[in-house]
C-alpha cells in the first residue's frame, strides 16, 4: 500500500512538471496565432486583395497552423507553419505582398505525396493566366505539403482528406486559367480584322498541363519536399 501510494505521488509529480513546462509554450502558440489573426484582418480591413497569392497562401499556413495547435501538435511543422504565414505577412505589410510563388517550402521531413498534382502546381504557377486561379494556386500548394506532414505522421487514411482537398483546388485552378484563356481567345477573334485567336497567336504558347496520373486512391511518394 505504501508502495502504491509513494508511485502515485511520484507519477502525479511527473505529470504535473511536464504540464508546468507545456502550459507556457501553448500560450505562446496561442499569442503568436492570435497576433497573426489580427494582422490578416488588419490586411483585409485596409483594402489587400484576400484572393491575391499571398494573402491566400498566408492565411493557408495560418489555417494549418491553427489546426495543429487545435489538436495539440507540439511539433516543428506548427511553429514552421506559423513562421511561413509570418513572413508572408511581413512581405505584405513592407512591400505591397509580391511574394516569389516557387519560394522554397521552409518545413522540415516533408513527403512529396501525389508527384502528379505537385506537377500540375508547378505548371499552374508558371501558367500566362496563373493571376486568373492565383487563390487556389496558393492553397493547393499548402494542401500539398498539409498531405505529406500527415503522410509521414499517421499514414495515407490521414493524409487522404488534404489529397482530396489538393485535388479540387487543382480541378478549379486549371478550370480558371482555360476559362480566362478561352475568354481572351473569343475577345481576339471577335476584334475586326483579326482572326481566331490562334491565328493571332493567342493562347498558342499556353504551356499544356499534365493530367493527374491515375486515381487519388493510393498516394505516390517522391523524395522530401524543401
Amino acid at each position: 500500500m505504501v508502495l502504491r501510494t509513494f508511485a502515485l505521488v511520484w507519477t502525479l509529480a511527473v505529470v504535473g512538471c511536464s504540464a508546468t513546462a507545456v502550459v507556457p509554450e501553448r500560450a505562446s502558440t496561442d499569442l503568436r496565432l492570435a497576433q497573426v489573426e489580427g494582422r490578416l484582418a488588419a490586411l483585409q480591413l485596409a483594402g489587400v486583395d484576400s484572393e491575391s497569392y499571398a494573402m491566400s497562401e498566408a492565411r493557408a499556413w495560418f489555417e494549418m497552423a491553427f489546426d495543429a495547435n487545435s489538436q495539440g501538435e507540439r511539433s516543428a511543422v506548427l511553429r514552421e507553419a506559423l513562421s511561413q504565414t509570418e513572413s508572408i505577412l511581413q512581405s505584405v505589410e513592407c512591400c505591397g505582398g509580391s511574394i516569389h510563388v516557387q519560394a522554397p517550402v521552409s518545413i522540415s521531413r516533408i513527403k512529396e505525396v501525389r508527384p502528379d498534382l505537385w506537377a500540375r502546381l508547378q505548371s499552374l504557377q508558371q501558367h500566362q493566366y496563373f493571376t486568373c486561379a492565383q487563390g487556389d494556386i496558393a492553397r493547393l500548394r499548402v494542401q500539398l505539403v498539409a498531405a505529406g506532414h500527415a503522410y509521414s505522421d499517421l499514414g495515407w487514411r490521414h493524409a487522404r482528406p488534404y489529397v482530396e482537398a489538393a485535388d479540387r483546388y487543382t480541378r478549379q485552378a486549371e478550370y480558371r486559367v482555360g476559362s480566362c484563356a478561352q475568354s481572351e481567345r473569343d475577345e481576339a477573334a471577335a476584334e475586326p480584322g483579326k482572326g481566331s485567336g490562334a491565328e493571332a497567336g493567342v493562347g498558342s504558347s499556353l504551356p499544356a498541363l499534365p493530367s493527374a496520373l491515375g486515381d487519388s486512391e493510393a498516394p505516390r511518394l517522391g523524395g522530401v519536399k524543401q
